[in-house]
């Protein structure tokens, strides 16, 4: 009977003791700090978007992914993934530049409309993929052209 108790007391104290370990554990956060728009020549442009990446945990997190689509008036303009091979550590936040480098002739559809306004919108979102958890972000705007 006694060792009845003791078992139910130590797995009843394990079990309790992997509960907090795991209410412990918080999702990294992923926020786009700012979209820029960079001309790179007659026929190219570059958007360059800021994301701030924190692991708000006790441990660090890798990184093992970066996916991400950008829309430039409401047309799809670019679809990649990239694998950046990072290692967050503990209580950090890390900035990254995602450089988006474009064809003007991907915006034709609505050319009078742009040069017009000399603005485009913007929507980008994406994903990191931590490996055990995916954190989606997202934005939408617009920028100058300044031609």
């Amino acid at each position: 009977m006694m060792y009845r108790v003791v078992c139910v007391l130590l797995l009843g104290g394990l079990l309790s003791l992997s509960g907090c370990a795991v209410l412990n554990i918080q999702q990294p956060q992923v926020q786009i700090d700012a979209v820029d728009f960079e001309p790179r020549s007659l026929q190219q442009g570059q958007l360059n978007a800021l994301i701030s990446v924190a692991n708000p945990n006790q441990f660090s997190v890798p990184i093992k992914g970066l996916n991400y689509q950008i829309t430039l008036n409401g047309e799809a303009l670019a679809m990649t993934s990239t694998k950046p091979d990072i290692k967050l550590a503990a209580g950090d936040t890390q900035q990254m530049t995602i450089p988006i480098v474009f064809d003007y002739s991907k915006l034709l559809k609505g050319i009078n409309r742009i040069f017009k306004s000399q603005t485009v919108q913007f929507q980008l979102k994406g994903d990191v993929d931590f490996g055990l958890v995916t954190v989606p972000f997202s934005k939408t705007g617009e920028f100058k052209l300044g031609l």
